[in-house]
């Protein structure tokens, strides 16, 4: 007869069992058995089945921590950037919009309420540190290429979810048999490139960034300023308004509109 699986091969065992049956529908004796080993084995090193849920999600996540490195550092010795951060923006769908990945989101999500703690470690691990580590990348890029961005860590964001927003959605409500056509995926790629630097063939055209960058370096005189305007925030004699679409070719003129005054 086989050993019984344990260690991270049992945690493996566990992921699946609570993926395939929910955390309501999984049990300790389901995880036992699939894994060859006594019910008492499993609680020798997991108390609860609270605790094997939060080693499972701990455990997966860890294992996204850092995992844009090898590409981030490809992006950085990139010759034609615009390029780099449309394979880069493949890479991230393909590792994101994994199935997986995907099932793996939903489980945490749906239990996020009982595991709080858990839930904000995965999005920490397997989230937030990677967009932190592409948010430095970016700001590297802006020191030593001259890359125009006002907001490393806002450009990562915008990046990030412009490459994955909209098939991660699709994907994460629309059940297992939901997908992105390649097609769709490719134009998705090539505009989250489009929000850092401006394609070869744009004419000249500024990137998403370097309108943002305009928009924050440009001094604003004819301005009223509303603080119950939803849209706009002052920052001493700039006005910073929210990101406009990528399409706008005239940011100094959204600039310059003038916001409506507070009634009352």
């Amino acid at each position: 007869r086989p050993s019984g699986r344990r260690g991270a091969d049992l945690l493996a065992v566990a992921r699946e069992v609570f993926l395939e049956l929910g955390f309501g529908g999984a049990t300790m004796q389901e995880v036992a058995t699939r894994a060859r080993i006594s019910k008492t084995s499993i609680y020798r090193d997991h108390a609860s089945k609270d605790e094997l849920f939060s080693a499972v999600v701990t455990d997966w996540a860890a294992h996204g921590r850092g995992a844009m490195r090898p590409y981030l550092d490809r992006l950085l010795a990139a010759d034609d950037l615009h390029r780099a951060f449309v394979e880069l923006a493949t890479i991230l769908q393909a590792a994101v919009l994994a199935p997986d990945v995907i099932r793996m989101r939903r489980l945490v999500a749906a239990e996020s309420n009982r595991f709080p703690e858990t839930a904000a470690a995965y999005l920490a691990d397997s989230w937030t540190s990677n967009i932190n580590a592409l948010a430095d990348t970016i700001a590297d890029l802006a020191a030593s290429r001259n890359l125009r961005v006002a907001d490393p860590w806002l450009a990562a964001h915008q990046f990030t979810w412009t490459a994955v927003g909209a098939p991660l959605n699709a994907q994460t409500v629309g059940g297992s048999s939901a997908t992105t056509p390649p097609n769709d995926l490719s134009r998705f790629a090539a505009a989250a490139a489009d929000v850092l630097i401006a394609a070869p063939d744009s004419a000249g055209g500024p990137s998403f960034s370097e309108q943002q960058h305009m928009m924050t370096s440009a001094k604003v005189d004819d301005v009223d300023f509303d603080h119950d305007h939803d849209h706009a925030v002052a920052r001493g004699d700039l006005v910073v308004l929210p990101p406009v679409d990528p399409s706008c070719n005239n940011p100094a003129g959204v600039l310059s509109r003038r916001l409506p005054r507070r009634s009352g």
